[in-house]
């Protein structure tokens, strides 16, 4: 999770810096959806959850961000 925030600090500075790039964009939502994977593995390993928890939980926040995303 670590690793992700840094590589949005690191793409926000880009955009600073350089102007503003599609590509870059499409990082921001990946990252997104990186951390709330983590997330929903930490509450599967905490909780005791099943395998179909995680799949459902993050199939829905992949949709989600396409849906804002287009």
């Amino acid at each position: 999770m670590i690793l992700a925030i840094s590589v949005g600090i690191r793409n926000f500075w880009y955009f600073e810096y350089y102007s503003l790039a599609y590509k870059r964009i499409g990082i921001f939502f990946f990252l997104t959806a990186t951390i709330y994977g983590l997330y929903t593995v930490l509450i599967k390993v905490k909780d005791k959850k099943s395998s179909f928890y995680l799949f459902r939980n993050n199939a829905w926040s992949v949709f989600l961000i396409l849906v804002v995303t287009s």
